[in-house]
């Protein structure tokens, strides 16, 4: 049986302790790699240019960070 590579998850949250409580439970899942959080969009994109994760979490209701384009733009571009 080969191990499995773990699921890297970055966050995308303006909440600060939205991002924390999600990186601890993250860090608890020995399935899951964190790799990185972020506050903005532009953030988001320079994290992504870095490295491209598995699962991408992202506060979709911050219009001014995160809007529904700024999502789309960024799956067309990484192809998550």
């Amino acid at each position: 049986m080969t191990k499995q590579s773990p699921i890297k998850v970055v966050i995308a949250d303006t909440a600060f302790l939205i991002r924390k409580g999600l990186k601890s439970l993250i860090k608890e899942n020995v399935e899951c790699e964190y790799i990185s959080e972020v506050v903005d969009a532009k953030s988001l994109q320079l994290a992504l240019k870095k490295e491209v994760p598995d699962v991408l979490i992202v506060d979709h209701c911050c219009d001014d960070c995160f809007s529904l384009k700024v999502i789309k733009t960024i799956k067309q571009i990484t192809r998550l």
